[in-house]
């Protein structure tokens, strides 16, 4: 199937885009103390899963020379590689002198949390943390554009697509220019912060629920829950998560201040193992018994997931917000595809076109669809049918993980 043939969002008066407030993450943060970060991160790759016209050979070669950039580059600094979530033991290829192997377990975006006062710059071959970095306010670098002829057309400009809002200097495109500091500012969005302002105001008394899949995205729910807890401090918020595997590397009692109260669900996948049917079914009947009063307000981070799907679906009366990433925003719902893959055969699995025909109407359940481009290694499509727009109230779109 062409994805340009997908519905496309029609109704953009009620999707903002916005700066999330990072900075209630770092109190008492100074810009003009840079001097005082001594650590360097490099960001592993799990390149062992990336698509099978990756030259793994020329990869290492070229990941080593990065490597050897940074040495160069950042001399005197603590110089540390962080292994990707699902890397296996990719990083006994590399060459890590001089590099501290991180054990920490921790997803990118809490571990920057946890060490955001300590981090002076941040690389990576092409990895989601360095943008979370740069958000962060670190100096955050991506090499991935020495690696043309390396990757694979597919995988490269699927990188090209995700990293295309970046400033100019975010990328190292020779490894003779010598390194310049890029750390963004951070600043208070005005504009974010009068609309939750007043919608708190019109909404005295609601609990505030957060739903939330993808551990990346934590550290944009705190930031969240806490301009809502400045402007409203005896605001009720509650957190609904649906956990997945990245889920055991994180402690719950990190967050769980924020929040009056906290439900877990399980992770649903889309497929046709009777079991895990049982389980959907299970998980959608205790959601459609959940108490939500007329008046909460659901903050949906997991994009389209059953979970979220259950609550805006069974409390569709309920005002509904969304956090979503711009970039798969505008190319899910705003049809603005990267040249390469406009035009492409993107293909669906069995399961999912089962789920979206059969079991989401039957659930009562918006309806879904996914589509993969290859083996769906390299760029996958996962969203509502309808437009994003005509199902939330209001969208936000950040520099964000897809939830």
């Amino acid at each position: 199937m062409n994805p340009q043939l997908l519905q496309k969002s029609d109704n953009n008066e009620n999707v903002f885009r916005v700066t999330l407030p990072y900075d209630f993450l770092m109190p008492n943060i100074n810009h003009d103390e840079p001097a005082l970060k001594r650590k360097v991160i490099f960001w592993g790759t799990c390149f062992g899963q990336l698509p099978k016209d990756l030259d793994i050979e020329r990869y290492v070669t070229m990941v080593n020379k990065c490597l050897d950039y940074v040495r160069q580059e950042c001399r005197g600094f603590e110089l540390y590689y962080k292994p990707h979530p699902a890397e296996k033991d990719e990083f006994k290829l590399l060459n890590l002198e001089s590099f501290t192997l991180l054990s920490d377990p921790a997803v990118g975006e809490v571990f920057l949390w946890k060490n955001w006062d300590q981090i002076a710059y941040s690389f990576s071959v092409m990895s989601n943390a360095t943008i979370s970095a740069y958000d962060f306010g670190i100096n955050s670098y991506v090499f991935y554009k020495l690696f043309d002829s390396v990757l694979g057309r597919a995988s490269f400009e699927s990188c090209e697509w995700f990293f295309q809002s970046m400033p100019e200097d975010f990328f190292i495109k020779d490894l003779g220019q010598g390194l310049k500091g890029n750390r963004s500012l951070l600043g208070k969005d005005d504009f974010l912060e009068n609309k939750m302002k007043n919608m708190l105001n019109n909404n005295k008394e609601g609990r505030i629920w957060f739903i939330i899949v993808e551990p990346a995205l934590i550290t944009a729910m705190v930031s969240l829950v806490s301009l809502i807890k400045q402007l409203d401090p005896a605001r009720k918020t509650g957190l609904i998560i649906s956990k997945q595997k990245r889920w055991r590397a994180v402690s719950i009692d990190e967050f769980k201040k924020y929040f009056d109260i906290i439900a877990v669900f399980p992770k649903i996948s889309y497929t046709l193992k009777l079991s895990r049917l049982f389980e959907a079914i299970k998980t959608a009947l205790q959601i459609r018994r959940f108490d939500i009063k007329p008046e909460d307000i659901f903050m949906g981070l997991s994009h389209n997931s059953l979970v979220e799907n259950c609550f805006i679906s069974y409390f569709s009366e309920n005002k509904k917000i969304a956090f979503f990433s711009d970039i798969y925003f505008d190319m899910m719902y705003n049809l603005r595809y990267a040249t390469f893959f406009a035009n492409s055969d993107f293909k669906t699995k069995l399961a999912s076109k089962l789920w979206g025909l059969v079991f989401e109407p039957l659930l009562g359940l918006y309806r879904t669809i996914y589509l993969q481009y290859g083996d769906g290694r390299v760029l996958n499509i996962t969203r509502y049918r309808k437009p994003m727009d005509r199902i939330y109230d209001e969208i936000y779109l950040a520099h964000l993980q897809r939830g």
